[in-house]
């Protein structure tokens, strides 16, 4: 995870201290890696990781399931910042009474989209912005065929260094 390392060291500190919070928001800009977070808190937990649609039926029906978990899980919501108010409104009701065994994990990109009501119930984590640097140094460690003028020619090209794909 490019650039990521504050972040991981406060989810280590939270998980080691057995503090992680129920309900969590991942925001960050498109391609950074929210989903990669999630995934990485569910292995460190040991927990099953489940992504849900946004749709109000769809997170109605998670609300429901994560009352009747006998083993601990993740619930995740991608893209919560375009969910409908009426399923914003859903998700209030479990974060009021939260279920023994779920954890909720929303990811982002645009957090005042999201009603103040579940951010303030929720504990917020910031994706760091990584820098030129960082990406060409993942480049060279994990791609060590490309030479120097390839690495700069990707930087170069990239308008968002966050959708490069390699």
């Amino acid at each position: 995870m490019i650039g990521q390392s504050n972040l991981i060291s406060t989810i280590n500190n939270l998980i080691e201290y057995n503090q992680y919070p129920r309900f969590s928001i991942i925001t960050g800009n498109k391609g950074q890696g929210k989903k990669t977070i999630a995934n990485y808190i569910a292995k460190k937990l040991n927990f099953t990781l489940v992504s849900s649609d946004i749709k109000i039926d769809s997170v109605r029906e998670i609300i429901e399931s994560a009352y009747t978990q006998t083993q601990p899980i993740i619930y995740l919501f991608s893209d919560a910042d375009t969910m409908s108010i009426n399923a914003q409104n859903s998700l209030l009701k479990v974060i009021e009474e939260p279920p023994n065994n779920a954890y909720f994990i929303l990811t982002l990109s645009q957090i005042e989209n999201t009603l103040p009501t579940i951010r303030s119930r929720c504990q917020e984590f910031t994706m760091d912005n990584y820098t030129p640097e960082d990406l060409s140094l993942y480049l060279s460690q994990n791609h060590s065929n490309m030479n120097n003028s390839t690495v700069d020619l990707i930087l170069s090209l990239a308008s968002n260094i966050y959708e490069i794909e390699i």
